[in-house]
């Protein structure tokens, strides 16, 4: 549902930062992520400015965070 949201730069880059992630999570005995029970590993933000939306993800699980927004296009 993101990709709707996205150019093709920022969804590149949302998919490489996330597989990153991913594999930087903690998981347990079975090799599943612990990422709570609702899952909820990551929270998109969306923040629309005069110029255009400025769009982050933020880790929950270890707060990283990746500014998606391609501020040339604008």
């Amino acid at each position: 549902m993101i990709d709707k949201f996205l150019n093709n730069k920022e969804k590149e880059k949302l998919n490489k930062w996330m597989e990153e992630q991913l594999e930087k999570a903690p998981r347990d005995e079975y090799g599943r992520i612990i990422s709570g029970c609702s899952g909820g590993m990551f929270t998109y933000e969306f923040t629309p400015t005069t110029l255009g939306t400025v769009v982050r993800v933020i880790n929950n699980l270890n707060k990283e965070v990746v500014d998606l927004t391609d501020y040339k296009s604008w």
